[in-house]
């Protein structure tokens, strides 16, 4: 029997997990724009980020 305290906690978690993937995608779409841009120091800036939310998303 799943009580309401687990149904709250998986859908935080699902919405946890859509919110990281989103966040991943607009991640993706500033390294683009950097590169092509050929602001590196910015790209680079946000691929270190990138690596950590992708680590947060994979412990989920």
């Amino acid at each position: 029997m799943t009580t309401k305290k687990q149904c709250d906690i998986v859908a935080t978690l699902k919405l946890n997990i859509h919110l990281k993937i989103a966040t991943i995608g607009r991640f993706n779409n500033g390294i683009r724009l950097c590169f092509n841009k050929k602001d590196h120091r910015n790209r680079m800036l946000l691929e270190e980020i990138l690596k950590s939310e992708e680590i947060y998303l994979s412990e989920l």
